[in-house]
This record gives C-alpha cells, sequence and structure tokens, in this order.
C-alpha cells in the first residue's frame, strides 16, 4: 500500500520520443517532415469540405496536429491539454492561430457539449482502461455538434511492434485492434464508423518502409494461419460521426484514403506510425 501511494503521489515524466515519431514531440513546421506526412495520409481524406468546421484537437500536446490543420486552412482551432507545460508551448507556438486550454480532457468536454464539427484525438485512447475510453470516447461524440465527425489514432495491436508502443509509456492502459477500436466507438455510440486505410503513395520517404512492412505482416499472418486484419500499419486510425437528427444507425466499414469505402478482405488488405 504504501509503495502504490508513492506511485500515485509522483508526477509523471514523459518518456523520450524519437525525432519527428509522435503526436507528443515538438517536430518542425515543416510540411516534409513525419508528423505532418502523417497527418496527410491518415487525416486529410476525412476532414470536413467546410473550412469554417470548428476543430478540437483533445491532447493536443504541442501543437503540431492544430498547425496542421491551420496550414489546411482551417481557422477555427481549439486545444486541450492537462499539462500546462504543454498548453503555454502550444499557445506560444500557435499565438492566435488557436486557442489552447489547459485543463483535464474528460472533464473540460463535459462543460463543452454540442460545439464542434471536428474532434481529434490522436495518441489518447491507451491511456485509459477500457471502461474509462468508453466514457472518454461518448464524452468526445456528445461534444460534436450532430453530424460532426470523431477521429482517434492509437497504436494497433496487430503490428508486430504494436506492444513496444503499448508498453513505452507507464501511462498506457490498453491496447486496440481495428476490430476492438470500432467496438469502442460503437459502444460509446457512434455511427457510420470507418477505419481509415492510409495511402502513403504520395510520401517517398514512407512509402517504401510501409511496403516492406505491410509484406511482412501479410506473409506473418499467412504462416500462421489467422485472419487478416485490414491494417497493418502501426496506428490505427478509426472515425466515427455523431448522429444526425434522425439518422439511423449505419453499418461500420472500413474507408480507403483513396475515396472509396467499405473495402473487406484482399481488396481493403494495405496496411504504418505512431
Amino acid at each position: 500500500r504504501q509503495r502504490q501511494m508513492c506511485i500515485r503521489d509522483r508526477h509523471w515524466v514523459e518518456p523520450p520520443q524519437p525525432p519527428n515519431d509522435s503526436h507528443t514531440a515538438d517536430p518542425p513546421r515543416d510540411a516534409a517532415s513525419a508528423p505532418f506526412a502523417y497527418y496527410r495520409c491518415e487525416l486529410l481524406p476525412v476532414l470536413p469540405n467546410d473550412r469554417r468546421a470548428r476543430v478540437l484537437d483533445v491532447g493536443c500536446a504541442h501543437g503540431s496536429l492544430l498547425d496542421f490543420l491551420h496550414g489546411q486552412g482551417y481557422h477555427h482551432l481549439t486545444g486541450v491539454d492537462k499539462e500546462e507545460s504543454r498548453q503555454r508551448h502550444s499557445q506560444s507556438r500557435l499565438h492566435d492561430r488557436a486557442r489552447i486550454h489547459h485543463a483535464e480532457a474528460t472533464a473540460w468536454l463535459r462543460d463543452h457539449r454540442d460545439q464542434f464539427d471536428l474532434v481529434t484525438a490522436f495518441g489518447l485512447l491507451e491511456q485509459f482502461s477500457i471502461e474509462s475510453a468508453i466514457d472518454f470516447a461518448e464524452r468526445i461524440r456528445l461534444a460534436l455538434r450532430p453530424g460532426g465527425t470523431a477521429v482517434f489514432r492509437t497504436p494497433n495491436m496487430a503490428n508486430v511492434l504494436g506492444g513496444y508502443s503499448r508498453f513505452q509509456d507507464l501511462r498506457n492502459q490498453s491496447g486496440f485492434t481495428e476490430q476492438s477500436a470500432m467496438q469502442l466507438l460503437h459502444t460509446a455510440g457512434f455511427v457510420d464508423i470507418q477505419l481509415v486505410l492510409p495511402d502513403f503513395s504520395g510520401e517517398p520517404h514512407l512509402h517504401s518502409g510501409i511496403v516492406e512492412s505491410r509484406k511482412f505482416h501479410e506473409h506473418l499472418f499467412a504462416v500462421q494461419d489467422r485472419e487478416k486484419p485490414l491494417c497493418f500499419d502501426k496506428n490505427l486510425v478509426v472515425v466515427g460521426k455523431r448522429a444526425a437528427a434522425k439518422q439511423p444507425t449505419l453499418a461500420a466499414h472500413a474507408y480507403a484514403s483513396s475515396g472509396a469505402s467499405g473495402k473487406t478482405g484482399s481488396e481493403g488488405n494495405r496496411g504504418d506510425h505512431r
């Protein structure tokens, strides 16, 4: 008991981050940097067409995602982060391009219902227990306006290095496959749930390595006689919508970043980055 109290009273220390490899790192504002390349492939296909959309990034860290979104023409940007130093850093970086709040996200979301057209939460689901992750996702859904979209990114446990991503930070409590991540969004009340299958062909510095990784995972799953997931990448990106008024629940399906949706089997077997 004494040891548990000591651990509970400690201040969390951020784990070392590989350069240009994390939403929580402070990457250069260079469009060619790795984080921006991943944002282009994983996020661009599901962004709202209306640049007047009100956007929230939960756990915005140092503001790289909000910086990227501003570069895409979105100007109604809000971030929230519970670490005061990161909130200050993010606000300093973005100046008046976004408003950054210092707050615990789950409580903050409870007080900001029906306000956003898009909410992003990258690298957060894994930091909750399953029950708490469902509650967190539900609060994100309720922060959306009817018809709004939420985008979640979390390490992919179908990737052989998923365990490394899961256990590299003591705060992480859960891990997800594409099936369980989509199940979580369904349980939290989202509709039109989609799995993003990124196309990295436009990012040559990433593409060849990702192709090799996908081939390796295809072979590994084949020799183990396991049902193959649609995504072998190191990130899972799942999207859900808040139901519009009188909108029926839609079946979950995969979403390919090329613009085609609902791909299954070998047609959708493409497989990335945390």
